[in-house]
């Protein structure tokens, strides 16, 4: 609806360019207004999902217009209010062939769709060689064993990729990465839980923590792994 897209505005300079993407109707009519509102003149607007393929494909609804979802399952079935709607399929590569705006920084909170982005993502980086900021939310639920981000981490990393910076979802995952040895430089606080973040955090830990163990809210990867903060 916009909330995202004017932090983005606030940090970005003048010349910049913000890609902002929605699927569903009502939360897009709104992100447009938002834009009229405040006057905001950088930003392109896509009434459309990213996927891996291109198309059309029903969103799942809910009563909370963040927890739309391709995904019907895990934690989101009990927030569905049962209607679907149809929504147009975009890849990020059409949508930069669209453009001819080379990403710096993707950020995606996809109910569980970030498999098949990232997924597709990985292609992009070896054809035009992207390298961008991934900033992405987990969503434990929505993982089985034929849709997880297991081999698409694990590409990342092996690309030069690393998770620098995570925030975690409850002090559960915080003191779990306390106890494997990493250092909390910071807690917040956000939707009544308190959370940490930590730097740098290597790969089979990350792993067990997305798919397993649970504790993991944010994840960015980036590839610039001397990065200082």
């Amino acid at each position: 609806i916009g909330y995202y897209m004017m932090i983005f505005n606030k940090l970005t300079n003048i010349d910049s360019k913000i890609i902002a993407i929605e699927p569903v109707q009502n939360n897009f009519s709104l992100l447009k207004d938002n834009i009229q509102i405040n006057k905001i003149k950088n930003v392109l607007t896509f009434n459309c999902a990213i996927s891996n393929e291109t198309g059309e494909k029903e969103i799942y609804l809910s009563e909370s217009s963040n927890l739309n979802t391709f995904h019907n399952y895990g934690s989101v079935k009990k927030k569905l209010d049962g209607k679907i709607e149809k929504v147009e399929l975009k890849t990020i590569e059409e949508i930069y062939n669209i453009t001819n705006l080379k990403p710096d920084i993707i950020r995606m909170d996809v109910e569980g769709h970030e498999v098949e982005i990232l997924q597709s993502l990985i292609l992009l980086i070896n054809k035009y060689k992207f390298n961008p900021k991934i900033l992405f939310e987990i969503h434990l639920s929505r993982y089985n064993e034929k849709h997880n981000l297991s081999s698409v981490l694990k590409t990342f990393y092996n690309l030069g990729f690393k998770a620098s910076i995570i925030g975690t979802s409850s002090i559960n995952g915080t003191k779990y990465l306390e106890n494997a040895g990493y250092k909390n430089i910071k807690n917040i606080y956000s939707d009544g839980y308190k959370r940490g973040i930590f730097l740098n955090i290597e790969l089979s830990i990350l792993d067990l923590m997305v798919h397993k163990t649970g504790g993991i809210r944010t994840i960015l990867l980036e590839k610039n792994e001397n990065k200082k903060y």
